[in-house]
């Protein structure tokens, strides 16, 4: 339990009180990660069902926040960012949604499918000799 409050107070250092990418920083994550890497789950928290799923959603997150957020700020132009950052605060939960939508929407009709098909995963000399 000690231990555990510990690696919790670790991760709030590492969040405010070391420089963004910090040597320090850098190691103390890497750090971090070994510890939820072997089972760390802060209480619990990263069993919650909701981080399972962005878990899945993670690659389609990826590929789909570059192309919501181009087409929100720049061909909509839905957020004019010479108003304050409490403007841009305010938009981007909603930029977020379309975001997730656009990823559930990827995973369940590209991704998963793809992932779920017969002969998908090929090993090495299979795709050389093709």
């Amino acid at each position: 339990m000690v231990f555990a409050i510990a690696l919790c107070l670790l991760t709030l250092f590492i969040l405010f009180a070391t420089s963004a990418y910090s040597y320090w920083q850098m190691l103390l994550c890497g750090l971090l990660f070994c510890f939820i890497a072997n089972g760390f789950t802060y209480f619990g928290v990263l069993y919650q069902r909701s981080l399972k799923v962005l878990g899945e959603l993670s690659y389609s997150l990826y590929l789909t926040h570059g192309l919501v957020m181009y087409v929100w700020f720049n061909l909509l132009h839905l957020h004019d960012f010479s108003q304050s950052m409490t403007a841009y605060v305010w938009t981007y939960p909603l930029v977020l949604v379309f975001v997730v939508m656009f990823a559930v929407i990827g995973y369940n009709y590209i991704e998963k499918p793809l992932m779920h098909r017969p002969n998908y995963r090929r090993d090495a000399t299979t795709v050389l000799q093709s």
